[in-house]
């Protein structure tokens, strides 16, 4: 199947996604999801569908609330990285079954077994998927949707078992290899609380595994560099 990077840019809507889309991760001014207009920053936790059978998504607030549903209105703010697909349906099902697709059981640190098994088989690029149960984990939402930094992210930490589900990406800032650049968003469940946001996977901020399964689609390559934002982004 044919999968392709669709970077976006800051304001625009739902008219300029024409195709059939999965796994897009990123940040909406506004939406309308499941029928409830929102006006607030949001992290996507998941964008996928198609105008002619509808988007689905995934949203977390500031207070990391999920929302899930339908979603017939939404704005870019400061991006949302998709991958437009040739595929319908069940996409994430035809995904796992793909020639293409490289399934992995994962425990401990997630970013550097990304980076490691990047580096090892020389991806450039990739659309991630992961599924399990971490040990800890830290999390980020926004509040503000102009600016992304330590003063307008809200943080959640979860030192405790917890059920994690989320989509992703690996590229290269200005296709070096040596600049590897790996996120994650997605779901986490909590003593039944189900919630969503930035999973923060970094040197000082772990995104620890007690046991997950893995879904890597490597692409030709997946360039980032500095745009218009507060970091880099996927070359347009």
């Amino acid at each position: 199947m044919e999968i392709k990077p669709h970077p976006s840019k800051r304001g625009e809507t739902l008219d300029h996604f024409e195709g059939q889309f999965v796994g897009g991760i990123g940040a909406f001014s506004e939406a309308c999801i499941g029928g409830e207009k929102l006006q607030e920053p949001l992290e996507v936790v998941l964008f996928e569908g198609s105008k002619q059978n509808g988007f689905h998504a995934r949203l977390g607030d500031a207070h990391h609330h999920l929302y899930e549903g339908p979603l017939t209105q939404a704005q870019v703010s400061f991006t949302l990285e998709v991958f437009e697909t040739d595929k319908k349906g069940a996409v994430l099902n035809v995904l796992k079954k793909d020639s293409n697709s490289l399934p992995f059981s994962v425990q401990g640190d997630l970013r550097d077994f990304v980076l490691n098994t990047a580096h090892k088989l020389g991806i450039k690029g990739a659309l991630l998927y992961i599924q399990g149960k971490s040990k800890e984990l830290h999390i980020y939402g926004h509040k503000d949707i102009h600016k992304l930094n330590d003063q307008t992210k809200t943080f959640d930490h979860v030192s405790t078992p917890a059920e994690i589900e989320g989509w992703g990406n690996l590229s290269f800032i200005d296709g070096d290899g040596n600049k590897p650049f790996v996120h994650m968003h997605g779901t986490y469940t909590v003593w039944g609380k189900k919630k969503g946001g930035h999973y923060i996977m970094d040197e000082k901020k772990r995104l620890l595994l007690e046991s997950a399964n893995l879904t890597i689609w490597p692409l030709a390559s997946l360039i980032r560099t500095k745009q218009e934002e507060d970091f880099p982004t996927w070359k347009i």
